[in-house]
């Protein structure tokens, strides 16, 4: 069995995937959306599509100490991860603990769980490329129909590959998960920050901004390094370096209904993660005692925004 601990709209998303794939799936969910996923199942509808579907999947409210899960899957913002973990009971039973999300210290996490259950817990991390709002009871996405999943390299990845069998949900195997998710803050808060510096108004980003964030995703990637982790995928390396045609292309997507999908619609739901994510890389900054003045600017447009 497999537990989905998360019933936003990624944890709805990949729930609705692997019970597709003929999982058994039970997902941890809470209040209204507990209600919801009862009476209706989870329904979920690609972007610009027009039909819906549904499974139902069994639901529990809290975590059974007295159920063995091959797999449990945490789906939850930055912020909840340490609740989360707390909450689970000292005997929980499980094979596998996958954290998949903006866990931009999985170190940190890694370090909770095994202190929680033992050295020998299997702790993993994935990154899911899709983006997914979840509004009045049905998850709408916005992704290829093969959704990769960078998933931690254990070396031994059976178990994850017949998770996903099936699912349309493609692993992708990698050693260096914590730089991944770094490299992902480093690339998203830039456009966070601005986003909220113009109140989501994108189209009106002057094009001396659109270039800050150029350098600042520069500066980013260079914290990232300096903090020993390694930036990855290396094509955002190579592709910030070409700031006269960035120059030219950002200003251009600011003004497309893509920018409003994946950046101002997501800063918008998510300001506690990015919140989150945003304080994480200033303690970064401030152990390296380098500067990083595009960063700091664009963070600092509209720091009432963030919580």
């Amino acid at each position: 069995m497999v537990l989905v601990c998360g019933a936003g709209a990624i944890g709805s998303l990949i729930a609705y995937r692997l019970k597709k794939a003929g999982k058994e799936i039970e997902i941890l969910a809470r209040g209204n959306r507990l209600e919801e996923i009862r009476v209706k199942g989870i329904t979920v509808s690609k972007r610009m599509g027009f039909k819906r579907n549904s499974v139902r999947v069994n639901t529990c409210e809290r975590f059974q100490g007295n159920v063995y899960y091959d797999f449990i899957l945490i789906v939850v913002p930055n912020q909840s991860v340490e609740q989360v973990i707390e909450s689970m009971p000292d005997n929980m039973q499980f094979g596998k603990i996958l954290f998949i999300g903006n866990h931009v210290m999985p170190e940190m996490t890694e370090k909770k769980v095994l202190r929680k259950f033992g050295g020998k817990t299997k702790v993993l991390f994935g990154l899911l490329n899709a983006v997914a709002e979840l509004k009045a009871g049905v998850d709408t996405y916005l992704s290829a129909s093969t959704i990769p999943l960078f998933v931690t390299d254990t070396g031994d990845n059976k178990n994850v590959k017949d998770l996903l069998a099936g699912s349309g949900i493609k692993p992708v195997f990698k050693r260096n998960m914590p730089g991944i998710l770094k490299t992902h803050g480093a690339l998203v808060l830039p456009f966070a920050y601005v986003c909220y510096g113009f109140d989501g108004n994108l189209k009106q980003v002057p094009g001396y901004f659109s270039n800050r964030v150029i350098t600042a995703i520069a500066e980013g990637l260079e914290l990232v390094e300096q903090s020993g982790f390694q930036t990855e995928p290396g094509w955002i390396k190579r592709l910030i370096k070409h700031k006269r045609i960035l120059s030219v292309i950002i200003p251009i997507v600011f003004h497309t209904p893509l920018a409003d999908i994946m950046i101002t619609e997501h800063a918008k739901r998510c300001v506690s993660e990015i919140t989150y994510m945003s304080k994480v890389f200033d303690i970064m900054i401030r152990q390296s005692r380098n500067d990083y003045p595009a960063w700091i600017e664009l963070r600092d447009l509209n720091p009432n925004r963030m919580e």
